[in-house]
């Protein structure tokens, strides 16, 4: 019985110096996840957000109404720390699949606000997850 104890000595240390980089990389790994899964979740309610303020028909002085959306889509991002910028934006109007140009449609057309962003991931096998957010909608009829 006391042979058995004598060559037990050390082998918490070795399990501890296996598991221990495994259970560090997990616990980093689910905080990654959890980031971006905030991340999507606040893309989705800036998207409906942006939806919301475009189908009224409102424009910013000095910009066109497809601008002034952009911007309120930015300025409604920013206040959840996300880093938008125009290029991950597209507003179409939902006849034309392949949007092409910025187009907030006519009164009375729905429009498809599309937004995307990479999000960077410390993972040597997946450096960025890209994540995004597609919202329609009917833009108030034109008086």
């Amino acid at each position: 019985m006391r042979n058995n104890i004598a060559h037990e000595n050390g082998t918490a240390a070795i399990e501890f110096a296996v598991i221990a980089p495994v259970m560090f990389f997990s616990l980093l790994g689910a905080c990654y996840l959890a980031l971006a899964s905030y991340q999507a979740a606040a893309l989705r309610y800036t998207a409906a957000s942006g939806l919301r303020w475009a189908v009224l028909g409102k424009t910013e002085t000095g910009y066109s109404r497809e601008q002034s959306i952009e911007r309120k889509i930015i300025q409604i991002g920013e206040s959840l720390n996300l880093d938008l910028d125009e290029n991950g934006i597209r507003i179409c109007p939902a006849v034309s699949p392949n949007c092409m140009a910025d187009d907030a449609g006519l009164g009375d057309q729905y429009i498809i606000i599309s937004i995307s962003r990479e999000f960077p991931f410390f993972s040597p096998i997946v450096s960025s997850l890209k994540l995004s957010a597609t919202v329609s909608g009917k833009n108030e009829p034109t008086v």
